[in-house]
């Protein structure tokens, strides 16, 4: 039987659990916003800019919290302030119900909340292996890559979508993905040490080694990898990772197929051209999709200060992506919150593994 789950504060960072509410395999998920309304319906797409979906919103904190078997809490910095959220985990410790926690906040909170019996922490995937060689091994099914700009631009939309495709044509899905409640979804979280300490050579051979066995262990057919981050720094005054998660993941498994995701923005033809080649030449990876996200990049009037992102709605997208389409360069353009725009891409996808001959 199926737990109920609220999520609260309900915001941009858990929008896919809502969006695709019914991929979810052990929960029955309840999002709360933070603000004292009554229950309503609204439009998922005043959220994400995606195609119209109708869901249920609560606004009624009390009466949520008093019905649900357990709560996720995730970090929604522009939602709650950190005494917002210490005062909301007082609450829950205190009612002894079943909790799980953002990573993210915890370490924002400075608590050390895994010593509540009543409270789990949310984080990626923290399984240790152990191994005595330091060969690559080859991933014999084929391999997905979703890569992209940043944050916020729709790489997880695309693993969740990705996943529902290939398992209605009936394949099975093994799935390393960029966020900590991919397991909501049924499947793993990419694991916690390619964000240690660890040696750049130890994170490559140990990662590959984990895609491997899991691979064995599953006996999947194909294996999708969402890659945290940027490929590239966004600009001087902001870095991010220096794109060291793609150049990791794309030396650990050697992709099949390579998505990449992209803020919004009106791209001439030559900058596709100029970011294959680098993506060809610096990640080993063949770019032939892109994603052309609802979110677009706002570069702060203080160059130091934090970015902004704007959310764009698809029906300002689909023209742009029609408009490339129609040219002859190699790629494909989709929007993944645009229906028939993603499924006109994933056939392409499963027709050019098929047609390569890849065992799928």
């Amino acid at each position: 039987m199926k737990k109920n789950m609220m999520i609260y504060p309900f915001g941009p960072q858990t929008t896919p659990i809502v969006r695709y509410i019914d991929m979810l395999e052990t929960v029955v998920v309840q999002p709360v916003a933070s603000k004292s309304w009554s229950f309503c319906e609204v439009d998922i797409e005043n959220f994400d800019g995606g195609s119209s979906q109708i869901k249920s919103i609560s606004y009624d904190f009390e009466d949520s919290f008093d019905k649900c078997d357990l709560i996720y809490v995730p970090y929604e910095n522009n939602i709650l302030t950190l005494k917002d959220y210490k005062t909301l985990i007082d609450r829950i410790v205190e009612s002894e119900k079943h909790a799980i926690i953002s990573h993210d906040l915890e370490k924002k909170l400075n608590y050390n909340l895994s010593n509540f019996e009543n409270i789990d922490i949310y984080d990626f995937d923290d399984t240790e292996i152990e191994f005595k060689f330091e060969q690559i091994v080859p991933i014999s099914i084929p391999v997905i890559l979703v890569m992209g700009d940043g944050i916020n631009c729709n790489k997880f939309e695309i693993q969740l979508t990705l996943r529902k495709f290939f398992q209605d044509k009936g394949y099975s899905v093994c799935q390393f993905g960029t966020k900590e409640y991919s397991r909501l979804f049924g499947f793993k979280s990419l694991p916690r040490f390619i964000f240690g300490s660890k040696s750049l050579k130890d994170k490559i051979i140990r990662l590959n080694y984990t895609i491997y066995r899991e691979v064995m262990r599953e006996k999947a057919d194909i294996v999708i990898v969402g890659v945290p981050g940027g490929v590239l720094p966004i600009s001087k005054e902001h870095p991010g990772d220096f794109g060291e998660f793609a150049y990791m993941i794309t030396n650990a498994v050697k992709p099949d197929i390579t998505i990449r995701s992209l803020y919004y923005n009106n791209y001439p033809s030559e900058f596709f051209k100029k970011d294959r080649l680098m993506c060809k030449y610096r990640l080993n990876s063949e770019v032939e999709y892109y994603n052309i996200s609802n979110t677009k990049l706002v570069f702060p009037y203080d160059r130091y200060s934090e970015l902004d992102y704007l959310t764009i709605k698809s029906n300002n997208i689909v023209n742009y992506v029609t408009s490339q389409n129609d040219k002859t360069d190699g790629y494909k353009c989709f929007n993944v919150l645009e229906e028939n725009n993603l499924a006109d891409a994933y056939n392409q996808i499963l027709s050019q593994l098929i047609g390569n001959q890849v065992v799928i």
